[in-house]
C-alpha cells in the first residue's frame, strides 16, 4: 500500500478498528462515502494531494476489511508494525497485560469481556475466532472502545 495510512482510515471507521465485528451494511456505507469523497471528478483539488487515497487504495481497503481472514491477518500486521514502532498512530500506550482468565466469560455470546478503568462496560471484547486467529501467538491485544488504553491478553490452546 503506497499510502501511509491504514485501510481503517481511509474508508474512515478508526473508531471501529478495534470492534469485533464491523457489520456489512457499515463497511459498505464507508466504501461508498470514501470513493465519493476521494473521487477525482467530484474533487478536482484533492486529485492532486499525494496523501488522498486512490480508488485503487479505497477498493484494496474495502476488500481487505470485508473478508475475515483478510481482515484478521491485517489486524495483525497492524500490531506487528505497532509493536516494533513502525506505526507510530497505533502505538500501544497505556498497555495492560491479563491472562485470558481474568476476563468474564459471557455463555449467551460466547464472548469474554472486561471493563475499563476509563468507565467504558464492556471496555474490551474478546471473541472465540479472534483468539484462534491468534493461537500461534498464545496473546491478543486489543483496544477499549472507550478510550486508548490497551489490553494484551495471554493465553494458551488446548489441544
Amino acid at each position: 500500500m503506497a499510502n501511509t495510512r491504514n485501510f481503517y482510515q481511509i474508508l474512515d471507521l478508526v473508531e471501529k478498528q478495534h470492534d469485533a465485528v464491523i457489520t456489512p451494511e457499515q463497511l459498505r456505507q464507508a466504501y461508498k462515502q470514501a470513493l465519493l469523497h476521494h473521487h477525482p471528478d467530484k474533487h478536482a483539488h484533492i486529485s492532486g494531494d499525494s496523501h488522498s487515497p486512490t480508488v485503487d487504495d479505497i477498493s484494496e481497503a474495502y476488500k481487505v476489511l470485508s473478508d475475515p481472514e483478510s481482515r484478521s491477518q491485517y489486524d495483525h500486521k497492524l500490531r506487528l508494525e505497532a509493536a516494533d514502532g513502525r506505526d507510530v498512530a497505533t502505538r500501544h500506550t497505556g498497555m495492560e497485560i491479563v491472562d485470558l482468565e481474568e476476563l468474564d466469560f459471557i455463555e449467551k455470546s460466547g464472548t469474554w469481556a472486561r471493563d475499563c478503568r476509563c468507565g467504558s462496560k464492556p471496555a474490551y471484547i474478546i471473541t472465540e475466532p479472534e483468539l484462534e486467529k491468534n493461537a500461534d501467538f498464545g496473546e491478543l491485544i486489543t483496544g477499549c472502545k472507550g478510550c486508548s488504553l490497551w489490553l494484551k491478553v495471554l493465553f494458551t490452546v488446548e489441544e
